[in-house]
């Protein structure tokens, strides 16, 4: 019998999650130290570090906005002020402490359940903006309404599909009028691909924000809104079947077949007026990957770049000649390799140099974006640049003449037109205001930049309330704005000039649909070029998804249809022209059916909001309750007298997450048993440190049976003793840990800790004769004398591996690690683990090399280190030399030692999964099927190494295996790995099952 494991693992699990640092994975660095104060507002506290007051106002007032208008719809209000935690970009959300883990580009915000915390950063669009904080804020409704429910608790997130969660806080945010929702069902009727709610449920590939939003828009159609909130809360307790059914009166069945016909008769009389696409389909799922976006055509038509998920585990920046529709080479390759955290692929394009020999894209480099420059002729990373200044920056545009280079830039939540001279690089402002300025281009002549910009009579930042997006023309010479009055009702995005500078080519969804139009400046025509029944466009609104380029004025653009983006190449004269009115207005086709019922975007007037109420005060962290483990006990009576069972684990920390403190109590025997732990993290900054105490009790015991003998009235009693030893170690423990990332791939780790073993032994004897009981008792026994024990380590890490289903496919890995052990045992530690992946589609393949090494005086005192460990080499366990015994096969002794090598190939196959990954496509049974080749040495100083393929008695030799697993992801918690291996040093004539569990193939 053991105990005391389970707290020892808490403590090796928790502690290293919260401060990242794990032997490998990648960091989550704050490169930038904020300064917070709070904000407080009649419902909300808003942690901010923002400098200008009226921002803060505005932030405020829009917070009230929505929390009345969430509170009109379900009838539910926040008791106590509600967390917001708003960071001025994306760049710095990034870094956010209060979200663990690394948070991708896709991520628009973030509001976790157990502090209903809401945490976003500021978009470069004001309305965007507006709607992910109405999005996020629906969702702390949502959290709110279960945990105040009488019924429902946390748990019963458990019943709601995501679809359901994410789709009701679409359209509470979104509304009934939403293109791209719009496109989205246009397509699934197109391809005849509308789902039941089952298959939404089941089957990942249904968007759940798209498709939830549409079908959230349907029942509120048909039942008012007011049916939201019951709806929500009976699918909660019940499930969205029996919700569905105990509401609506429908059933699951019935509702989709109602839905999906209500979509056909909505769209499908809009087809006769659409064409077919225009020019040439370069890339699409047959040939690359469901997503390719972004496209930039160099300026002499020869090149095109634009990003693409071909290698099926990453979305890259790739290279292709843009006549033969071939890809040259990948452009991102360097980017990935290097101390690059993330590449700006979502809402950003790059930008060609006007000579066609340089291509230019965002990346983000220590929480700031950067320029990466690359080479058009053999991708090499060329240089970085930086606009000072400017942290977050998206869709630069290089001048005709080359010596300047124009972005939306971000500071204090707003969004304005940058210049950096690329001559002595200086950074000037172009526009500085409160309206949001997005996507310049330059005209050929380097004069005037055209650029997208909410700036339009409905704008009025004080309720807030934004306009349509329009094109715009900055004058270079006079500083000056000119907005275009052409269709004012439509969002107009992308502007491109003509190569003879004199027309405008931009994507607009004035009509409903995302065509591509043509304006002509002077005399004020507009023709549409395309009639597309799905639409151009990128993964979001915002995503650039056309390109203009060449003397004849050669489009590239991004075409979605069938749930996948595809690139079209094509010159202006393959175009049809259709004259349309430049004040056209009818997004009719937007709104999502049935039609007949329009839910207002914002039924609260701004004025019943108080800014005057609000207060503002410094951040003063607090501890508060962040997460509750299992919580247990009980009392019991065993053969050695009452057990005490029981535990649980509280996790707290203040309202950023930067300080934590991880608390641990576990009984498992008697009071002897009871261990606990307190551990304390500070995530302030950059360095990341923490301090450990721990009392962790091991208890082992084995039967023992004895003949005793009793003296009793002068005659002597032979008595059977069943006996039970008892042998206890404890184990206080110190310890102190940090780290300190230099980028997402690469830290530095140090520790130290010091500990005290004491041992306890102990005898509970029980003697019987002739079959009864005589008498029992505890009888201490002597047990070792305690001793303290001092360790240290120092490590380099580097990471920056694609991971798979359940390994890596791509990148590589590297650990170089110093160990110090002294006082009882001194000892010396040496550590270096490479590890390298490639995927080339279908197959992945990686290598792994480990050299680990214990020097100086007690390096043998120590138990040894294993080889045949299953983790380093296959089929040479010790249950598998007991269930298949073999002669003249390595010694298992001579597989010990102080110092091991290994080596290890492998092939790896993702078997089941999604279909752009796995040979069998499966929603939820994620595998890889793996060939292995593994060898492995092990010596002690001194001892005797034979480098040969026979293994001898008494000398360390290599041993080999080769053989196949099957690597199973077992919901994301641990991989579980049963292997067939052939273990050469055997002479088996055979192979040899095995079993591993971990963490994640290596």
């Amino acid at each position: 019998m053991k105990a005391g494991g389970c707290l020892k693992v808490l403590l090796v699990v928790m502690i290293p999650a919260l401060c990242q640092a794990q032997y490998f994975g990648q960091n989550k660095a704050q490169y930038k130290r904020m300064d917070f104060t709070v904000l407080q507002t009649p419902h909300f506290s808003i942690y901010n570090y923002l400098e200008d007051d009226s921002v803060k106002t505005r932030v405020g007032r829009l917070s009230e906005l929505w929390c009345a208008q969430h509170q009109s719809l379900l009838k539910d209000t926040f008791r106590e002020r509600n967390p917001l935690i708003i960071y001025n970009n994306h760049e710095e959300f990034q870094q956010t402490s209060v979200i663990p883990g690394l948070i991708g580009t896709g991520t628009g915000g973030v509001t976790e359940a157990m502090r209903n915390r809401m945490v976003l950063p500021f978009h470069e669009s004001n309305a965007q903006t507006s709607h992910i904080l109405g999005h996020e804020m629906a969702h702390a409704f949502q959290y709110h309404l279960i945990k105040t429910s009488d019924s429902a608790s946390l748990a019963s997130l458990e019943n709601l599909p995501l679809w359901l969660v994410e789709g009701m806080a679409e359209y509470m945010s979104t509304g009934r009028l939403s293109p791209l929702t719009a496109m989205w069902m246009r397509d699934a009727v197109l391809h005849k691909d509308v789902p039941t709610l089952q298959k939404m449920t089941m089957r990942f590939e249904y968007f759940p924000y798209r498709f939830g939003e549409a079908f959230w828009a349907y029942v509120a159609g048909i039942w008012g809104d007011t049916i939201i909130r019951p709806l929500f809360d009976k699918s909660a307790l019940y499930g969205y079947s029996s919700g569905v059914e105990k509401v609506l009166g429908v059933t699951e069945k019935e509702l989709s077949a109602q839905w999906e016909k209500a979509l056909h008769e909505a769209y499908v009389p809009y087809l006769k007026d659409t064409i077919a696409p225009v020019g040439i389909r370069m890339f699409h799922k047959g040939n690359t990957g469901e997503y390719n976006i972004s496209p930039a055509l160099s300026p002499d038509g020869k090149y095109l770049a634009f990003f693409s998920e071909k290698s099926a585990i990453s979305i890259d920046l790739y290279l292709a000649d843009a006549a033969a529709g071939k890809i040259i080479r990948k452009l991102s390759r360097a980017a990935r390799k290097s101390h690059i955290d993330d590449i700006g692929f979502l809402e950003s394009a790059g930008a060609w140099s006007p000579d066609s020999r340089y291509f230019a894209y965002p990346v983000s480099v220590k929480g700031r974006n950067k320029l990466a420059v690359v080479r058009a002729s053999d991708g090499k990373l060329e240089r970085e640049v930086e606009f000072r200044g400017v942290t977050a920056f998206s869709n630069p545009a290089w001048s005709p003449g080359g010596n300047a280079i124009v972005v939306t830039g971000m500071n204090e939540g707003y969004s304005d037109l940058y210049m950096l001279d690329l001559r002595d690089y200086t950074v000037l402002q172009l526009t500085n205001d409160y309206y949001s300025d997005l996507m310049p281009q330059w005209s050929p002549d380097g004069k005037t930049i055209v650029f997208a910009s909410d700036r339009g009579p409905e704008t009025d930042f004080s309720k807030p309330v934004y306009s349509h997006y329009r094109l715009c023309l900055y004058d270079m010479e006079s500083n000056h704005v000119t907005v275009l009055n052409v269709l004012p009702d439509g969002d107009n995005l992308n502007p491109y000039f003509s190569s003879d500078g004199s027309k405008l080519y931009f994507l607009t969804d004035a009509d409903g649909f995302r065509n591509l139009y043509e304006y002509d400046i002077a005399a004020g025509q507009l023709y549409q070029l395309t009639r597309y029944f799905t639409g151009i466009s990128g993964i979001t609104f915002f995503a650039p998804a056309i390109s203009v380029a060449g003397k004849n004025d050669k489009i590239v653009y991004s075409l979605f249809d069938n749930r996948s983006y595809s690139i079209y190449l094509a010159s202006l004269s393959d175009f049809p022209r259709f004259p349309a009115d430049p004040l056209m207005s009818d997004k009719s086709v937007s709104i999502l059916p049935p039609a007949v019922y329009v839910k207002p975007e914002m039924n609260v007037a701004s004025d019943t909001v108080k800014t005057s109420s609000f207060r503002s005060k410094p951040y003063q962290p607090m501890f508060g309750l962040s997460a509750v483990g299992s919580v247990y006990g009980g009392v019991g009576v065993s053969s050695v007298g009452p057990a005490f069972i029981g535990g649980a684990t509280l996790l707290f920390s203040d309202m950023l997450n930067r300080h934590y403190l991880f608390t641990a109590l576990q009984a498992q025997g008697d009071y002897l048993d009871i261990g606990g732990a307190v551990a304390y993290l500070n995530q302030k900054h950059r360095f990341n440190f923490g301090v450990a105490f721990s009392h962790t009790p091991y208890k082992a015991g084995a039967l023992l049976y004895e003949l005793d003998t009793l003296e009793e009235d002068g005659q002597t009693v032979i008595l059977e003793n069943f006996a039970t030893l008892v042998e206890r170690v404890f184990e206080d423990q110190v310890t102190w840990f940090s780290q300190y990332p230099f980028s997402q791939k690469t830290r530095l780790e140090a520790g130290v800790s010091l500990a005290h073993y004491a041992f306890r032994r102990e005898k509970f004897n029980n003697y019987f004769s002739d079959g009864y009981w005589v008498y029992g008792g505890k009888e201490k026994l002597p047990a070792p004398e305690s001793y303290w024990q001092a360790q240290a380590y120092l490590a380099y890490v580097f990471d920056n591996a694609t991971w798979g289903m359940t390994s890596p496919l791509g990148g590589q890995r590297l650990r170089l690690e110093v160990q110090r052990s002294f006082i009882k045992y001194n000892v010396w530690g040496t550590l270096a683990d490479y590890r390298k992946y490639f995927f080339a589609k279908p197959v992945g393949f990686a290598f792994r090399g480990i050299y680990y090494a214990r020097y100086g005086s007690d390096a043998a005192s120590l138990f040894p280190l294993f080889v045949g460990n299953d983790y380093f080499v296959r089929g040479y366990n010790p249950f598998s030399f007991r269930r298949f015994p073999c002669r003249d096969c390595v010694d298992l002794n001579a597989m010990v030692g102080s110092s091991i090598a290994v080596a290890n190939a492998e092939a790896r196959l993702p078997f089941t999964g999604p279909e752009r990954l796995a040979l069998i496509r499966s929603r939820f049974f994620y595998t890889d099927l793996v060939g292995f080749f593994d060898c492995g040495l092990a010596w002690d100083n001194g001892s005797t190494v034979r480098f040969t393929w026979n293994a001898r008695e008494g000398t360390h030799t290599p041993v080999f295996s080769t053989g196949v697993s099957l690597r199973i992801n077992f919901f994301g918690v641990l991989v579980m790995e049963p292997y067939y291996a052939f273990p050469f040093q055997r002479n088996l004539g055979k192979g040899v099952p095995g079993f591993l569990i971990t963490a994640g193939g290596w």
